[in-house]
């Protein structure tokens, strides 16, 4: 069975929709529940004006903070067994597979944002990613 739930949340209230199921499948199957966010540098540098540039190492930090206050936060909702939380810079995609792959009996729990058609082209799925690449089971 499983080890641990591993939830990918992007501080978006679509991604918090998978929680109730991690709160649930944790209790009842009494596993550690790790909570991740990535702070994507290569995005973020795509985003932001010129002049902005020169202070990215200061923007990625002021977002790592932002993240993990809220992932801190989140992690209090849960009553019953042990959460941890981390955020980490890559690729989001990428750094949710590998992490899954450091604890082989690991759950993906995560949500979809249900884009499709031009903008799931445009913007990509992560959840599409890490549906084709990882080898841990996946509960979208």
């Amino acid at each position: 069975m499983y080890t641990r739930i591993l939830a990918p949340l992007d501080s978006s209230k679509t991604a918090e929709n998978v929680l109730p199921f991690v709160r649930s499948f944790a209790r009842s199957l009494q596993i550690q529940v790790e909570l991740l966010a990535i702070v994507d540098v290569v995005n973020m540098a795509r985003n932001v004006y010129a002049a902005e540039n020169l202070f990215l190492d200061s923007l990625v930090e002021g977002e790592t903070r932002r993240l993990d206050k809220y992932l801190n936060d989140i992690a209090k909702n849960f009553f019953v067994g042990t959460v941890h939380w981390r955020v980490q810079r890559g690729s989001p995609a990428e750094a949710i597979i590998e992490s899954a792959l450091s604890e082989k009996d690991s759950l993906i729990a995560m949500a979809t944002h249900g884009r499709s058609g031009l903008n799931r082209w445009l913007l990509g799925s992560v959840a599409e990613k890490v549906l084709r690449g990882a080898a841990n089971p996946l509960l979208l």
